[in-house]
């Protein structure tokens, strides 16, 4: 570079700088949050295998039943030792029990027999390695147990939510010393007071958006020996595999040793749970916030490319307006591109730096959801992967963005901005419109010539694309608002199921009374309390089911019909897939009932039709949408003569109230009761756990998509008035007044602003219903679209009003602009 040309360079970047540090602030700002979001995906992403691997997470428990010992200690753990596939296990003793806290029953449904995803135990490691060298705490609050103390214990984060207790409390146990956990209460043992001395994040003691879990309290050595020999205290193995194995090579292994790796005989057996039962639904609990993030990060990057390129294009061209005289005194166009790329690159270098910087300062609020509740190293991290490659991404995006200006503003002279001839004026004052109108219509609609003028068509495209993404993000919205107040769309296409406990009553006596009651609208027989246990696919995967009598209710179809007669059944689509089948097809089915006593009778195979897909109740038992069965009581009448449904769905008249069906029904069945689940008793938080933990991210994306849009507004107001500031100066000198230019300038913006909600309101409203689609879809539910008229009317109304705020922030110190125009010309 000769001297003249870094002399020059040096004094336009001298005089220039506060332009040049506001677009530097600006763009690191933009980059900062993409960066930041990107880098929070990967540790999101991340965030359950670094997990397990720092917890040094079981890979298998095994469920051994009732203690054997011998002098070397439990039988079951020495067999599995002698396992080459097991590197390492300790034992679990399990004591049965009903906590409780304040009187209020701590297990899930207020079941004190309750088993199944965050059933609460009382565990005992004996060796004090469970929690330690296996499965190992992390402590987010108190201290490990002290061994000699009978009355300290440790409980699980989730516990501790959802009984709402903390370090210091204390949580009363029972044991039931083998007595039933349905019977005499009076049979089981005093409460021991047990004080919570810390509170734990632990492998398999995590709630995931569904699916299998377990909330431990962990107990003593010293508890254990004060309570001494119980009949029904259980062992369990956790055992950690050698590196390189997987649980499937492991099956074999543990059945020659009698250890079940299948849901089939599991009562009354020794089973095995891989760890990956509940680790694979905490990584598939992730998967919504990951994507978010990266969505973000995208979105953000492309934002800033547009919105900021163009700012930065127009400092190029507006910093090469001498270029055409530079050249007249000899210097060349290599010479000008230079001084042009230092220009460039001053901004971008600096912006770049900073955005790295941003980027791992806002570290701390990654990872989100599930990822943050085991997220190993909280606080500032830098991802060195993420933050060079996000930087390099962003210096060659705004460099790319930047050259062909660079290029342009070398090769041609520059010319200053030239208002050309077009319609938009003569269409306003064919229509009518006066000097306010006519010079608003011609600002918004007539783009300016020259190499200095606002690139008007590229911003009327981002603030398209703004409003289309902006009204997509409210109808995804609305539609998640439309699923959470939609009981059917979770499955439960009726009110409330209604059976009679402990006394005869058939299926068609008990729909006959509850069709007639006052309050119910209709009613069909079936029930979730099928008595077989269904195992579809050739893999024999275990299917939670619900059955229908026909009738007026039935399952909420996605796809095909209800089932009908005794061989054939609809699917929710998560099960459909991972079977691999599809509708149509038949397929192979195993039932097994403990009905009979002779074991040869208990199992029954066959094949099933699939004949739809639909959204069942619960999630098939284990709160997640898309899984489980529907079958045609039929089906069960085929393999169990003689068998009852025993329950009835109902749907009820508006304002009736179900305690009164339920009174009338036991007085015209003469029955003690009639009993009710109800979707909010039987698991509507759960179902709706998955929705729950993205409800928010629209709306965020909304706010974002709005701002994007307001500061493209902004733009191109003050673009295209600057750039007109000469046209308006003349204006004003022949007798327009102060007032009317600037309601010209908002006659501008909310030209612009209108015609964008025009073409991007219906766009909008189709690609927020392809999005939610495809979505509802993905999680097993009913895609309905809500398209959140009340919110769509807002968002019209919200930025018609911010635009004529723009512009009249935009015609502040209207007259000084105007009174130095008119002195430059």
């Amino acid at each position: 570079m000769s001297e003249a040309v870094r002399f020059y360079a040096i004094a336009q970047l001298r005089s220039s700088w506060r332009r040049r540090l506001a677009l530097v602030v600006l763009l690191g700002a933009i980059g900062a949050v993409s960066i930041g979001a990107a880098a929070g995906a990967m540790r999101t992403s991340s965030a359950v295998p670094r997990f397990l691997t720092g917890q040094r997470a079981f890979d298998v428990l095994v469920f051994c039943g009732a203690p054997e010992r011998d002098r070397n200690g439990f039988v079951c753990e020495q067999e599995l030792r002698g396992l080459e596939e097991i590197e390492d296990t300790t034992p679990i003793l399990e004591l049965s029990g009903l906590p409780s806290v304040a009187g209020r029953n701590a297990e899930p449904a207020d079941d004190a027999c309750f088993d199944g995803p965050g059933d609460v135990k009382l565990v005992v490691s004996p060796d004090g390695r469970f929690g330690s060298a296996i499965n190992e705490h992390r402590f987010i609050a108190g201290r490990p147990v002290d061994p000699s103390r009978a009355d300290e214990i440790v409980i699980s984060r989730d516990l501790a939510e959802s009984v709402g207790v903390g370090v210091g409390d204390t949580i009363d146990f029972r044991l039931f010393a083998g007595a039933d956990c349905d019977g005499d209460s009076a049979e089981w043992r005093p409460a021991m007071v047990l004080t919570v001395v810390g509170i734990e994040v632990s492998p398999f003691e995590v709630r995931p958006e569904s699916g299998e879990y377990r909330s431990f309290i962990h107990a003593t050595p010293a508890l254990l020996a004060s309570v001494g020999d119980l009949p029904d205290t259980e062992l369990m193995v956790a055992a950690r595999l050698r590196s390189g194995v997987e649980f499937d090579e492991l099956r074999e292994p543990l059945e020659r040793l009698g250890i079940s790796t299948q849901a089939l005989d599991q009562e009354g057996r020794k089973f095995a749970v891989p760890q990956s039962v509940n680790s694979d639904n905490l990584q598939r609990s992730v998967r919504a916030h990951f994507a978010a993030l990266w969505v973000l990060s995208a979105l953000t990057a492309v934002a800033g490319l547009v919105l900021v390129g163009q700012m930065l294009n127009r400092q190029i061209r507006g910093a090469a307006t001498e270029f055409g005289a530079l050249g007249r005194l000899g210097l060349t166009r290599r010479d000008l591109s230079a001084v042009g790329l230092a220009h460039l690159l001053s901004v971008v270098l600096p912006a770049a730096l900073l955005a790295a910087l941003g980027g791992f300062l806002t570290s701390p609020l990654a990872p989100l959801g599930i990822a943050r509740i085991v997220e190993l190293h909280r606080g500032l991290r830098a991802d060195p992967v993420v933050l060079g490659l996000g930087t390099t991404v962003m210096i060659l995006g705004l460099v790319c963005v930047g050259i062909p200006s660079l290029l342009a503003v070398t090769r041609s002279r520059v010319q200053a901005a030239r208002p050309p001839r077009g319609r938009a004026g003569v269409l306003a004052r064919h229509l009518g419109g006066g000097p306010v109108t006519t010079t608003g219509l011609r600002m918004a609609f007539e783009p300016l010539r020259g190499s200095t003028a606002p690139p008007l068509r590229t911003g009327f495209g981002v603030i398209v694309a703004a409003v289309v993404l902006l009204v997509g993000a409210t109808v995804f919205a609305g539609s998640i608002t439309h699923l959470r107040g939609s009981k059917h769309l979770i499955g439960w296409n009726w009110d409330a199921l209604l059976y009679v406990e402990d006394e005869p009553v058939t299926d068609a006596r008990l729909l006959e009374v509850v069709a007639e009651t006052p309050g119910v609208l209709s009613a069909t027989s079936g029930t979730i309390f099928v008595p077989v246990a269904l195992f579809l696919g050739s893999d024999e995967v275990f299917t939670s089911t619900v059955t229908f009598v026909g009738g007026p209710i039935g399952p909420t179809l996605i796809s095909g019909r209800a089932p009908s007669g005794p061989s054939e059944v609809v699917l929710g689509r998560e099960t459909l897939a991972r079977l691999g089948y599809q509708e149509g097809d038949q397929i192979p089915f195993l039932a097994a009932t403990d009905e009979s006593e002779d074991p040869a009778d208990r199992v029954f195979r066959g094949e099933l039709t699939i004949v739809g897909t639909a959204v069942l109740p619960a999630g098939g038992g284990d709160g997640r949408l898309g899984t489980g069965a529907a079958v045609d009581f039929e089906f069960v009448r085929a393999l169990l003569p003689g068998a009852q449904a025993g329950a009835v769905f109902v749907r009820l008249e508006a304002g009736a109230r179900l305690d009164g069906v339920e009174s009338a029904a036991a007085d015209a069945l003469d029955v003690g009761a009639v009993s009710s689940i109800t979707v909010e008793t039987f698991g509507l938080d759960q179902s709706l756990r998955d929705v729950e933990r993205i409800r928010n991210l629209p709306i965020a994306f909304a706010v974002m998509l709005a701002l994007l849009a307001v500061g493209v507004v902004a733009q191109v107001v003050v673009g295209s008035t600057h750039a007109r500031r000469g046209e308006l100066g003349i204006l004003w000198a022949l007798g327009l007044r102060t007032r009317q230019i600037r309601g010209a300038i908002v006659v501008q913006a909310v030209s612009v602003s209108g015609s964008a909600l025009l073409v991007g309101l219906p766009l909008g409203i189709a690609v927020g219903r392809g999005a939610w689609e495809a979505y509802a879809l993905s999680i097993g539910t009913k895609p309905e679209v809500s398209l959140a008229g009340g919110w769509l009317a807002t968002l019209v109304v919200g930025l018609l009003v911010l635009a004529s705020l723009l512009g009249l922030i935009g015609s502040a110190n209207l007259r000084r602009q105007l009174g130095a125009a008119l002195r430059r010309e």
